[in-house]
């Protein structure tokens, strides 16, 4: 098959879009698609041909789209099983600390960064910890510890407790109930404060027997879904204004997560 330029008559090649003679257009450039064999021939594509590419098109798009929407399944179940973070507004984390999560995701906790953390079978406690963990499981009815955070040397620590015997309290009978099972010479103070996200907590100043002499101590009551989480910060009387602001702040920190 011959093509011509139909401004100049010259002999031009079929896929040619402009004369390499004089320039003009050439309006009878194949369409795509078509192509020439040896002999110049025309040759159109097959329907068959067109539909494989089609299909095979259309099927790696269907598995790219069901690929993605596993992959949002995926994401917005492992959200939804992860326990429910609040802002706290009581609470802004100093330059430094570190912020954990115990191990079965019950609470967080923010420390200073040369502070301690023991949690699980192998915690260690000290003599001055045991002493204050003694007093309070007399008592609230199935104390368990938590974990234990300690400041260097010794110098404060935070006890972290539940009790599954209690069960969620108000403010009002959490104040009664500390008056009542704890020895009355070791209550110094007890007030509600604002919690987060309109729960209240209670708080009370004790002086507390310890292992090398008198503690100071600051306890606070936190309720959860369905149980009462129990906090004591604690310091020596003699250095106990060295470590207060830092044990305040800490037990601002703690949160319950809520599943």
């Amino acid at each position: 098959m011959t093509v011509r330029c139909e401004n100049c008559g010259q002999t031009v090649q079929a896929t040619d879009a402009r004369c390499w003679h004089c320039g003009a257009a050439l309006s009878g450039k194949p369409a795509d698609g078509l192509r020439l064999d040896d002999q110049g021939t025309l040759m159109v594509p097959s329907p068959v041909e067109k539909q494989d590419i089609s299909l095979t098109a259309v099927t790696l798009y269907a598995a790219l789209t069901l690929i993605t929407l596993l992959l949002i399944i995926l994401l917005v179940r492992s959200l939804a099983n992860r326990p429910l973070l609040l802002p706290n507004p009581h609470f802004t984390r100093p330059t430094g600390w570190q912020t954990l999560r115990n191990e079965a995701e019950q609470f967080i906790l923010s420390l200073p960064a040369d502070w301690v953390w023991q949690e699980g079978d192998t915690v260690v406690i000290p003599p001055d910890v045991n002493s204050v963990s003694t007093i309070l499981q007399a008592a609230f009815p199935d104390l368990q510890l938590l974990g234990i955070a300690q400041a260097p040397k010794m110098a404060g620590f935070v006890l972290v407790t539940d009790s599954h015997g209690l069960q969620k309290m108000s403010a009002e009978d959490t104040a009664v109930f500390l008056t009542q099972h704890l020895p009355e010479e070791t209550i110094t103070a007890v007030e509600e404060k604002e919690g987060i996200d309109d729960t209240s907590v209670v708080s009370a100043r004790l002086t507390l027997p310890g292992a090398t002499g008198e503690l100071t101590c600051q306890l606070q009551a936190v309720p959860a879904a369905d149980q009462m989480f129990w906090l004591v910060g604690c310091a020596p009387v003699d250095t106990a204004v060295n470590v207060q602001p830092d044990l305040e702040n800490v037990l601002l920190s703690f949160q319950p997560l809520r599943p």
